[in-house]
C-alpha cells in the first residue's frame, strides 16, 4: 500500500503522524486521497444555498488543513483543533463528496434547469444540473487553493454504480416489501467534464466498485459470462472492462472495493462473491483476484476498502 484515502477531515494528530512517517521512510512514503464530506440535502436539492455554502467551507476547511493552515473550533461529529503540518506535498488527489442518492439526483434534475458551466479550471456541457453543480464545485476547489496557496492537484468526486454512464437491462427487487430505487434511472457522466488549459493536474474517474451491488453487476449477461485471468467467470471484471471503455483518455481510480467477512450476508452472487458471509481466507483470497481484475483492466489505482 502507498496511499491512504480519507473521507473527511481527521484529527490534528493524524497529519502529524503522516509527515513524521514521511520524513523517516522517505523510500516508502504514504501519499493521501484526500475527501470532502457532505451531508444529504435539504429537500433532496444540492442547489439549497445552505448545501452550497456549507460544502464551500468544507472544502476551504480541507484544503487548509492539508497546507497546515488551519484552526478549526470543536463542533460534534467533526474533527478540531490547530493544524500546523503542510502534508499538501503527498496529498495526490481531492475526491468530492460521498455516494450520492439517486433520489436527490433526481429532485436536483428536476428542479434546476442549468445544463452548462464554463470555469476557470473546469467545464461541462449538456449536462445535467446535478453534473452542472458538480462541475462549479470542482472548480471553486482547484480556484481557492490555487488563489490561496499557488498551487493545485487532481480533483474528482465520487461516482458509483447507481449513478455510472451504462445503459442496464436488469433490475430485481428481493420481495415486495423492498423497493429499491430504480438503479438506473440517473446517471453523472464524467465524460462531459472537461480541464481548461490552466489545470495541468487534471480531472480523474473515481468509482465505488462491489461485485454484489447493485444487481444488475451480476445478472447482466456480459457481465456474469466474463471471464478473468485465471479463467474463472468473474463479474466484477467484466464491469470493470465497460466501465473503462466509457472513461477513455481519463484515469480511473477503483476507489472502494473488497468484500466483508461479516457474519451476515446482504447479498449474494452466483460467483460466490458476496457481501458477507466469508471466512478471512475467502475474503483475502477472492480480494486478491478483485486487485488483479482492476490492475488487468489498466485502471489508474484502487483502494481497498
Amino acid at each position: 500500500s502507498n496511499v491512504i484515502r480519507i473521507y473527511t477531515i481527521l484529527p490534528p494528530e493524524f497529519y502529524e503522524a503522516l509527515n513524521y512517517y514521511n520524513l523517516h521512510n522517505s523510500d516508502t512514503k504514504l501519499y493521501v486521497l484526500q475527501g470532502v464530506w457532505i451531508e444529504e440535502p435539504e429537500e433532496s436539492n444540492y442547489y439549497h444555498a445552505k448545501i452550497q455554502r456549507e460544502f464551500q467551507k468544507e472544502i476551504i476547511d480541507v484544503l487548509n488543513v492539508i497546507h497546515g493552515n488551519a484552526i478549526i473550533a470543536p463542533r460534534s461529529g467533526h474533527a478540531s483543533g490547530t493544524y500546523a503540518s503542510n502534508i499538501s506535498p503527498y496529498v495526490i488527489g481531492i475526491i468530492l463528496g460521498r455516494e450520492w442518492e439517486p433520489k436527490a439526483v433526481s429532485q436536483t434534475n428536476l428542479v434546476n434547469t442549468t445544463n452548462h458551466y464554463t470555469g476557470q479550471f473546469i467545464s461541462v456541457n449538456n449536462a445535467t444540473p446535478m453534473e452542472v453543480w458538480l462541475a462549479q464545485m470542482m472548480n471553486f476547489t482547484v480556484l481557492y487553493e490555487t488563489q490561496s496557496y499557488g498551487s493545485h492537484r487532481p480533483v474528482s468526486f465520487v461516482n458509483w454504480l447507481t449513478l455510472d454512464p451504462m445503459y442496464h437491462t436488469m433490475e430485481f427487487v428481493e420481495n415486495k416489501k423492498i423497493r429499491e430505487y430504480d438503479n438506473d434511472k440517473e446517471s453523472i457522466d464524467l465524460r462531459k467534464f472537461n480541464a481548461s488549459e490552466l489545470f495541468a493536474p487534471g480531472i480523474f474517474a473515481s468509482y465505488h466498485v462491489y461485485p454484489y451491488y447493485p444487481d444488475f453487476i451480476y445478472l447482466q449477461k456480459e457481465y456474469a459470462d466474463a471471464i478473468n485471468r485465471y479463467g474463472q467467470k468473474d463479474n466484477f471484471v467484466g464491469y470493470l472492462r465497460d466501465l473503462k471503455a466509457y472513461h477513455p483518455g481519463m484515469p480511473l481510480v477503483i476507489a472502494e472495493y473488497g468484500l466483508p467477512s461479516s457474519r451476515g450476508n446482504s447479498h449474494y452472487t452466483p460467483d460466490g462473491l458476496n457481501q458477507g458471509g466469508l471466512s478471512e481466507k475467502e475474503q483475502s483470497d477472492l480480494s486478491v483476484r478483485l486487485s488483479y481484475d482492476i490492475a488487468d483492466t489498466r485502471c489508474a489505482g484502487a483502494v481497498y476498502f
